[in-house]
């Protein structure tokens, strides 16, 4: 069966939506739980330096201003717990 065929569309089970929607937890944690969290700091910090990492040491964009019509891709953060060393 093709992976992209639109009948697909048709047998989809919406509780496939209600499983991605539970896929946060403490050690995955959303974007409001990592910035309110008991380890917001920590998670700040490591945003801050992956940004500075991808800018200053990759060069992996340059910064222009926006314009009408422009199109920007949009993007996300991943954040993990990382307990043990």
């Amino acid at each position: 069966r093709d992976p992209f065929d639109s009948r697909l569309v048709e047998s989809f089970d919406p509780r496939v939506l209600a499983a991605r929607s539970s896929k946060y937890n403490e050690d995955n944690p959303s974007w409001t739980m990592a910035m309110q969290g008991e380890y917001q700091h920590e998670y700040f910090q490591a945003m801050e330096t992956e940004i500075r990492t991808l800018d200053d040491d990759m060069h992996c964009w340059d910064y222009v201003e926006r314009t009408p019509g422009m199109k920007v891709l949009p993007s996300t953060w991943a954040f993990k717990c990382k307990r043990y060393p």
